[in-house]
C-alpha cells in the first residue's frame, strides 16, 4: 500500500511541477526577451545574437523559478488530495505524516541536486559563454549596434550618434549626426558622408568625414561656434559591454570561490547554493501548509506560497547586501536566512510528528 501511495503522490507532484515550471518559464521568457532587445537597441548586443543570448540566460532563470515551482506544485498536489478527501483515505490506510514527508523528501532531493548542478556548473558556464559571444561579435564588427536609422548611445552615456545609411561591409555611411556633451559644452556635428576606419578592439572609433557642419554650444560663456568643413576626422569612445564586480563573480568557478575568503566571494557562493537549499526546505514544508478541510478551494494556498517565497527571497537579498556593507558580522555571513527557514520547518512539522507518535503509542497499548 505504501509503495502504491508513494507512486501516486509522486505522479501528482510531478504533473503539477511540470505544468507550473513551463508556465513560469514562459512568463519569464517574455521578460528576458524584452531585456535582450533593449540591450540590442542600445548597441550593447549584436542583433544576430538575440536567440543564443536568450538560451544562455535560461539556466539562471531556472534557478529562480524551480524553487517556487516545486513549492507551489507540492502545495497544489496535497491540496487536491485534501479537497477530494483522498488524504483521509491514505491516512486511514497508514500513510501518515512520516510517509508523506518521505514521499516529498525524495522529490526535494532530486530537485536540489538539479539546482546544485545549475548553480555550480551550468549557470556560470552559460554566463561566460554569453559574454564570450558578445566579445567575439564585437571583435568581428567595428561597433555593436551601429546601423542605419538607429540612435546609438556613446560609451558612458555622453551622447548619441545616428546614421542615415550604413554599409557594414565597406564601413561607409551617409548622413551622420552626432550630439554629445563634454564638460560645459554641447557638440552637434553633421557629415554628409564618411567612412569608419579600422581600429583595434581596445582603441577608440575613428571616422573620416566628408563635408559637413559642426556647432559647439558653450554654456559657460553663452556663445555658439558654428564651423563648416570640407573634410574632418572624428574620434569616439567605443561602446562596450561593461561588467560590474557582481557579474565577474558570477562567472568564477566554484573552486575559486571556495578558496576566496572575501565577502563578495561568500555572497556569490550563497547565491549559487541558496536555490537548492531553499527549494528543499520549502518543498518539505508544503504538505503541512496544504492541509485544509474537504471541498475547500484548491488555489487559495497559492497566494500564501508566493508570498512566503517572495519574503524568503527578498530576505536573502537583504542579508547579502547587509553582509557586503559590513552590517552583518563576519562570523554570521549571508547564510543566516537559511537557518530561519530551517527553524520554520521544524516548528511546522513538530506538532504533526508528535501527534503521529502518540497515536502509535495509543494503538500499540490497545493491542496488548
Amino acid at each position: 500500500m505504501a509503495r502504491i501511495a508513494d507512486r501516486y503522490l509522486a505522479g501528482e507532484i510531478a504533473r503539477a511541477f511540470g505544468a507550473i515550471s513551463i508556465l513560469l518559464l514562459l512568463i519569464t521568457f517574455g521578460g528576458l526577451l524584452t531585456d535582450v532587445l533593449n540591450r540590442v537597441s542600445r548597441g550593447r548586443i549584436p542583433a544576430e545574437l538575440v536567440l543564443t543570448q536568450l538560451v544562455l540566460r535560461v539556466p539562471n532563470a531556472l534557478t529562480l523559478l524551480l524553487p517556487l515551482a516545486s513549492f507551489v506544485a507540492v502545495l497544489m498536489a496535497f491540496g487536491r488530495l485534501y479537497r477530494d478527501s483522498e488524504m483521509a483515505v491514505l491516512a486511514a490506510a497508514g500513510f501518515g505524516s512520516w510517509s508523506q514527508l518521505w514521499a516529498v523528501f525524495r522529490f526535494a532531493v532530486v530537485l536540489s541536486v538539479v539546482l546544485l548542478w545549475l548553480g555550480i556548473t551550468l549557470t556560470p558556464q552559460a554566463q561566460f559563454a554569453a559574454r564570450e559571444q558578445i566579445l567575439e561579435a564585437q571583435r568581428n564588427s567595428p561597433v555593436a549596434g551601429l546601423d542605419a536609422k538607429r540612435f546609438v548611445q556613446l560609451a558612458g552615456g555622453t551622447g548619441v550618434v545616428y546614421l542615415d545609411e550604413y554599409d557594414g561591409k565597406e564601413n561607409r555611411f551617409t548622413g551622420l549626426m552626432l550630439i554629445r556633451e563634454r564638460e560645459e559644452e554641447l557638440d552637434w556635428l553633421m557629415a554628409r558622408s564618411g567612412q569608419m576606419l579600422r581600429s583595434e578592439r581596445d582603441e577608440p572609433l575613428r571616422f573620416a568625414l566628408g563635408s559637413g557642419e559642426r556647432a559647439t554650444i558653450d554654456e559657460k560663456n553663452d556663445r555658439v561656434l558654428v564651423v563648416t568643413y570640407g573634410e574632418a576626422s572624428l574620434t569616439l569612445p567605443r561602446p562596450t559591454e561593461t561588467e560590474d564586480e557582481e557579474a565577474q563573480q558570477s562567472m568564477r568557478p566554484i573552486s575559486a570561490l571556495l578558496s576566496d575568503d572575501s565577502r563578495a566571494a561568500r555572497v556569490e557562493l550563497d547565491v549559487r547554493l541558496a536555490p537548492a537549499l531553499g527549494a528543499f526546505l520549502l518543498a518539505l514544508m508544503a504538505p503541512i501548509l496544504a492541509r485544509s478541510p474537504p471541498r475547500q478551494a484548491r488555489y487559495d494556498r497559492i497566494v500564501l506560497a508566493v508570498v512566503l517565497y517572495l519574503a524568503y527571497n527578498n530576505l536573502q537579498s537583504l542579508a547579502r547586501t547587509w553582509y557586503l556593507q559590513g552590517v552583518t558580522p563576519e562570523a554570521l555571513g549571508p547564510h543566516w536566512t537559511h537557518g530561519l527557514l530551517l527553524v520554520a520547518f521544524v516548528l511546522v512539522w513538530t506538532p504533526s510528528i508528535v501527534r503521529g507518535l502518540r497515536s502509535r503509542r495509543v494503538l500499540a497499548g490497545s493491542m496488548r
